[in-house]
């Protein structure tokens, strides 16, 4: 497949998400509302509006960033490559937000605080269940019907 097949596919996919980011405004959308961080990462001069212009510059930036051996393509290897890094990235970010004591290991106390913590952050209503009127947007009184 061609080049030119390749960054154009990226490009339209990115214009998607971006709108879809922008049409969700700061509420952000997809997995856990990275969607709102994309918005802000493709806005290169801060001003609040996403251009065409600057979704191509962050595309090219990434497709750079993944044609590892820098010979103008992008093989399956180097995609797999480049997706394993950010994977890797993103635990060891997560890991460090669980790691209280910042020592560079998580200790079973440490995990259970942190779960124990969003546990209760879920019981929105604080009655000490985890039900469907704990649940943003998905409760019946959600929909129009009383509880």
């Amino acid at each position: 497949m061609s080049k030119k097949y390749w960054i154009s596919g990226a490009l339209a996919l990115a214009l998607a998400g971006v709108g879809v980011a922008q049409a969700n405004g700061d509420r952000g959308c997809g997995h856990r509302g990275h969607g709102a961080d994309a918005h802000k990462q493709a806005d290169s001069d801060g001003d609040g509006i996403v251009t065409v212009a600057e979704v191509q510059a962050k595309i090219l930036q990434r497709a750079v960033s993944i044609d590892a051996n820098k010979d103008g393509t992008i093989t399956i290897a180097e995609m797999d490559a480049h997706r394993e890094q950010m994977r890797a990235e993103r635990r060891a970010a997560r890991l460090t937000r669980l790691d209280a004591d910042k020592n560079g290991s998580i200790s079973v106390e440490e995990f259970v605080a942190a779960k124990s913590e969003r546990a209760a952050r879920m019981d929105r209503n604080a009655d000490g269940v985890l039900d469907s009127k704990d649940r943003r947007g998905r409760g019946e009184h959600r929909r129009g019907q009383k509880e």
